[in-house]
């Protein structure tokens, strides 16, 4: 579980390989931000690791 506030930008062309966005979410507490890249470029981009086993279809959201 991350202690970041994570993604909820759908709609961004790079959430298929960002960590804010597929991280597992915890389930009693999260924080979540709609961040928006300009030109492509995200600037709360992590540049971390993605685990290769995670993908989108394996991510939660939790309506809150």
């Amino acid at each position: 579980m991350p202690d970041i506030t994570l993604c909820s930008n759908e709609t961004c062309p790079i959430n298929y390989k960002c960590y804010r966005f597929l991280a597992e979410p915890n389930k009693h507490w999260q924080s979540y931000s709609y961040f928006i890249p300009e030109d492509g470029v995200c600037k709360d981009f992590p540049s971390g690791k993605i685990p290769s086993t995670q993908r989108i279809s394996d991510r939660k959201i939790y309506d809150i």
